[in-house]
């Protein structure tokens, strides 16, 4: 008898995660939340610019602990190139930058 050997299926493992924009540029983000976002983990940023949501996929690159009496995280986030058919989050911020 022939064992099969099956492939890995591809998936998308989706977690939403409520965070704290504490600064914003062109290139990223520093963010707060109460949970960890590990170094090199991949998301979508999501944000509401008047009534819009615009997106930006990152990369973590950095964390930290905020030094409160509450247990909270810092993560650097930089913003990757990504073709998009709608306003992104970065080209709200270049038009907020150009005022």
């Amino acid at each position: 008898m022939t064992r099969r050997i099956r492939r890995p299926r591809r998936a998308i493992l989706e977690r939403v995660q409520s965070v704290e924009i504490r600064n914003v540029s062109r290139g990223g983000c520093c963010v707060e939340s109460d949970e960890l976002l590990p170094v090199g983990a991949f998301g979508v940023l999501t944000v509401d610019v008047e009534g819009a949501l615009r997106g930006e996929v990152f990369r973590v690159v950095r964390t930290g602990v905020v030094e409160t009496g509450e247990q909270r995280y810092t993560a650097g986030i930089e913003f990757l190139p990504m073709p998009a058919a709608a306003a992104s989050l970065v080209e709200v911020i270049a038009d907020i930058d150009r005022g």
